[in-house]
């Protein structure tokens, strides 16, 4: 029989057409009962209890032990209390979802009608086949039948409550109607009856037993210590190898690898989510010279916590000495020291090769921040062969990508916009990935209200997860493509870190329209919120604003400079005071305006407008973006112009890997008759070669904290 109520919120919400009263009154009609966990913890969940599916609560609660993390949605209506069943793999209560959420296990216990008449069995499914195998071996042993599962008894959802744990797996307990019976005296399932310890028998407690050994059969997996071991190597390059243990790196939301040169921190490698798995290894394969270097990682759990550990210092001595120069000069992530470049064309999606491109004479590439980057390589027709002159004949704009590499390591690739044919050359020109969005259209409602997450993962969060699962959903509307056609999702990089959850409307005032526009233009309206983009390689990397409290993965002086650079002190960049506005169009009637910055300065008023696409922006979300808009404008901000002719010098201590806009750079120079040691944010790198050899440029814009004083 089909549930009467889709998801939580219909259960709750649903009146009586006559009466208008509410169908389903907590405490007269149902109750919810949450026993908290603490650090990594396993947890029982019955999520039909009561009388929906009587006994798992029961079950569920005796295994969990007093005092053991435990959740239930127990039905206690006089009669109908099935009513008020809602599938496992739609059930979103708020609590639920929180207390699954934060379990490293999780064991979901439910009743299901006999399948065959008088048989008493379980299906033991979920996704942790470890745990579920450990149960079912118990279960046989203690004389209990279990089979295989049938399809819609199989718990494999990943949308099913029992695989919402930090594993993404769990185990789903389903007992045929005469099983249950078995636990009480005469088979009687009412709730005065099963609610009564003392009508339990013998098999209720064997039974509970039995999971629980199983349970206790997972192998313990000593506890691990965070650390971090540097070891310098020269085979089969030489550099700094960095091995780093690290326990449950499944509960790691964010990590970040530092090394600390002469007091100044500078980013080895980071990134978000289960990626830095225990016992994993990582190169510096550029660390500086005939110095004593710390390195050190920080990692933040998804429970809130941040641990830190260090290695003892290390001096890399290159080949030569430290006087010699050698390999230190010919590192290939050295500036302006390429050795060579090479391009390869590849079928949509960055992972089949369609031809080489081994000869060129020129190649352009480039980041940037929050758009667009583009790039090409130039070959002589000479040089191209008549097989590679056949496919480059062939070669289609969307159905192809550039992947060029500098001195094999790869540093850009994206799907082909033009070719160029001219008399001594071809040239082809592409654009990094993100313009796969700029020609998509959105077909999904941006509605991330709600505290849970609605079945296609909606809610209120840090706008990196929002941004990204937007683009999910897009990418995966399989109707219209095939699932993610350009192959961009395993690629997204997500740095929550110091974010918080925000709400993000655009969905008519019935809440059911769809915002037609381009996902590009959805993500740079984004911006206003806080959310930062750039395309690395095939990487998309998501983050917030960045503040003067970000880590600095470089510092400049001005010579690290060829050519002149311009310190602008910029008054068209000033701003005193932020105004946000939900104003649309012509009708103004259901806008909404929020002001904050300062007031009564010397400036007087230099006001920044910002205009927000949302038609249910709270005050609180207005104010976010005003805070944003006048970031880093008060005072009136230093500028640092760096022109075309002007680039990095092969010894800034900075490379090609380091080079991603959104990282902060500090500059130290002498200017205006006085020194500046300020903070930057990277926005633009531009990168040529040819056979004059390689160009590095870079744009930075300031960065700084809001200033706010109202009055």
């Amino acid at each position: 029989m089909a549930d009467k109520y889709a998801n939580w919120q219909e259960l709750i919400s649903d009146r009586d057409p006559e009466t208008g009263e509410l169908v389903n009154v907590e405490g007269r009609d149902w109750y919810i009962e949450v026993r908290p966990g603490s650090g990594t913890y396993l947890t029982h969940m019955a999520i039909h209890g009561g009388g929906i599916e009587a006994p798992p609560q029961q079950l569920a609660d005796y295994a969990a032990g007093p005092a053991g993390p435990f959740y239930t949605f127990a039905g206690i209506k006089s009669s109908n209390n099935t009513s008020l069943h809602i599938t496992s793999t739609h059930f979103d209560e708020p609590q639920a979802l929180v207390h699954a959420a934060a379990a490293d296990r999780i064991v979901s216990w439910h009743g299901h009608a006999d399948q065959t008449a008088g048989v008493a069995v379980t299906y033991v499914g979920g996704l942790d086949a470890e745990l579920g195998g450990l149960i079912r071996a118990r279960l046989e042993a203690a004389g209990f039948l279990c089979e295989d599962p049938p399809g819609n008894l199989g718990g494999t959802d990943p949308d099913n409550i029992c695989n919402k744990g930090l594993r993404s797996a769990g185990v789903q307990i389903e007992m045929s109607r005469t099983l249950r019976q078995s636990f009480f005296v005469n088979g009687d399932l009412r709730i005065s009856q099963i609610t009564n310890p003392a009508n339990r028998t013998n098999a209720f407690y064997a039974y509970v037993d039995a999971v629980r050994q199983g349970i206790a059969d997972l192998p313990v997996v000593p506890p691990v210590d965070l650390s971090l071991t540097a070891t310098v190597i020269d085979e089969p390059q030489p550099g700094v190898e960095l091995t780093v243990a690290v326990p449950d790196p499944l509960t790691v939301q964010a990590w970040t690898i530092y090394r600390t040169v002469a007091g100044m921190d500078q980013v080895v490698a980071s990134g978000a989510g289960a990626t830095l798995p225990d016992g994993s290894v990582w190169m510096d394969p550029a660390p500086p010279a005939c110095v004593p270097v710390t390195y050190w990682v920080e990692i933040h759990r998804t429970t809130g916590g941040t641990e830190m550990a260090s290695a003892p210092p290390v001096t890399y001595t290159p080949a030569g000495g430290c006087g010699a120069g050698g390999v230190v000069g010919e590192q290939p992530n050295v500036l302006g020291c390429a050795a060579s470049y090479s391009a390869v064309v590849h079928w949509r999606g960055g992972a089949q090769p369609y031809t080489a491109l081994d000869t060129l004479t020129s190649v352009s590439w480039s980041r940037t921040i929050n758009d667009v980057s583009e790039a090409s390589v130039t070959v002589a027709k000479g040089d191209v062969s008549a097989d590679c002159c056949g496919q480059l004949r062939d070669l289609e704009p969307w159905v192809h990508e550039l992947a060029i590499y500098r001195d094999g390591e790869l540093v850009w690739q994206g799907p082909v916009q033009r070719l160029l044919v001219r008399g001594d050359a071809i040239v082809i020109e592409a654009v990094d990935v993100f313009a796969w969005f700029d020609h998509l259209v959105n077909t999904y409602r941006v509605t991330y209200t709600s505290i849970a997450p609605d079945g296609q993962g909606r809610k209120r969060a840090p706008i990196t997860y929002i941004a990204e699962n937007h683009i999910r959903l897009n990418l995966n509307a399989f109707q219209l493509a095939d699932p993610d056609y350009p192959g961009i999702l395993p690629y997204i990089v997500r740095r929550d870190t110091g974010l918080f959850p925000i709400k993000v409307e655009k969905d008519g005032s019935a809440n059911t329209t769809v915002w037609t526009e381009y996902l590009g233009d959805i993500l740079r309206e984004w911006a206003k919120r806080g959310l930062t983009w750039t395309t690395v390689g095939r990487s998309l990397v998501l983050r917030g604003r960045h503040t003067t409290q970000a880590r600095a993965t470089a510092r400049l002086t001005l010579d690290h400079f060829a050519g002149d650079i311009e310190v602008i002190k910029d008054g068209r960049e000033g701003g005193t005071y932020g105004f946000a506005t939900s104003q649309q169009g012509q009708d103004i009637s259901d806008g909404r305006t929020v002001g904050t910055g300062r007031t009564r300065t010397a400036y007087g008023r230099l006001d920044v407008l910002v205009r927000i696409q949302e038609e249910d922006a709270t005050a609180a979300d207005l104010r976010a973006a005003a805070l944003d808009a006048i970031a880093g404008r008060y005072p009136v901000p230093l500028v640092i112009n760096v022109p075309d002719n002007a680039q990095l010098t092969s010894d800034a201590p900075v490379s090609i890997r380091q080079l991603v806009p959104g990282e902060r750079i500090d500059l130290l120079a002498d200017v205006l008759c006085a020194p500046i040691e300020q903070g930057f944010l990277l926005s633009d790198v531009e990168v040529s070669w040819d056979q004059g050899g390689e160009k590095v440029g870079i744009a930075l814009i300031p960065l700084a904290d809001v200033d706010e004083e109202l009055g």
